[in-house]
């Protein structure tokens, strides 16, 4: 465990990604294979917390710096497995519908939520 230490109000968001092809999305609700740790970034905000809109100054960092990471690696990945890598439209596709639902499921109260988008390349 951790040893606490202090306590300051606030926020720490910690966001998680990880690109996947849809052949490893087995259906039937079932998660997806991973086939890399996820890509994560935290980010705090100082102060109290009071509506959502006072969390997306831990949430839009946390989530922008994640997501890119995560769609970095799966394209780093596919550039080495099939000498391609993504066009410009698809990454902003991916980016934005990431940023999306993580920002989204980042103001929610709860420990984390597992999402995925299906995206045929």
């Amino acid at each position: 465990g951790r040893k606490i230490i202090g306590r300051r109000r606030g926020m720490t968001a910690t966001a998680c990604a990880n690109v996947v092809p849809a052949s490893s999305i087995p259906g039937n609700g079932r998660p997806p294979r991973a086939l890399r740790a996820p890509a994560c970034s935290t980010a705090t905000v100082e102060g109290e917390i009071t509506s959502q809109k006072q969390m997306l100054p831990a949430c839009a960092p946390a989530c922008k710096a994640s997501c890119s990471a995560g769609l970095q690696e799966y394209i780093d990945g596919a550039k080495v497995s099939t000498g391609f890598g993504l066009g410009k439209e698809q990454r902003e596709k991916v980016m934005r519908a990431c940023l999306t639902t993580c920002g989204k499921d980042c103001t929610k109260s709860g420990k984390f939520y597992d999402f995925i988008i299906p995206f045929r390349f």
